[in-house]
């Protein structure tokens, strides 16, 4: 009678026993992001019970296309648009800022998933739409109290992948707020220099 008395205050309290065995934890992803039109699931959890590494995990149609492990923690995702094909995860590790971009195209093969940007740095990059490029800040040098880039590459999306479209080396009076000039750089006089690409 006792028996049945418990598992009826169980029941009512939504808790289930362990019956022979400890219970295991159930891990629940620390965001998800649900892509209906390409039948596919994006998620990051905890890697170990520790959380000392995340996984990002790209499933679709039940079958998971990529696997992906960082130290990092992870800040947002999102799609570059309601309707695109690109993933954008930020993510923060020690002092640095850490930006992976998914690409996700159909194939006859399926959803094929590739990572087209995956790069950390004490600054981070600035990612637009239009323009459709990234801006990625280099080398730095301490001004003050502070680091700042002294370098950006501009990398353009193609359709397919980025590619780098220009290296500008900033002048000595180029500062942050400036970073943008080298988007249109004869127009908005832009105190950097243009770098050969290798």
């Amino acid at each position: 009678m006792r028996q049945i008395a418990k598992l009826i205050i169980f029941f009512f309290l939504g808790v289930v026993p362990a019956v022979g065995t400890q219970a295991k934890r159930q891990q629940h992803p620390l965001a998800t992001l649900t892509l209906a039109d390409q039948n596919c699931i994006v998620a990051v959890e905890n890697a170990t019970p520790s959380a000392e590494r995340r996984h990002l995990t790209v499933t679709c149609a039940s079958k998971t296309v990529l696997s992906y492990l960082t130290e990092d923690h992870l800040l947002d995702m999102s799609r570059n648009s309601s309707d695109g094909t690109r993933i954008i995860v930020r993510w923060e590790g020690t002092g640095l800022f850490h930006v992976t971009i998914l690409n996700l195209g159909i194939t006859e093969l399926g959803t094929q998933v590739r990572i087209v940007f995956d790069q950390s740095s004490r600054t981070a990059p600035e990612i637009l739409a239009a323009p459709d490029v990234i801006l990625a800040f280099g080398e730095e040098s301490l001004k003050g109290d502070t680091f700042v880039p002294t370098t950006t590459d501009l990398l353009r999306w193609d359709g397919g992948q980025y590619k780098l479209a220009a290296r500008w080396k900033w002048n000595d009076e180029m500062n942050f707020n400036d970073r943008f000039c080298v988007l249109d750089p004869k127009v908005l006089s832009c105190p950097a220099t243009s770098l050969p690409l290798k």
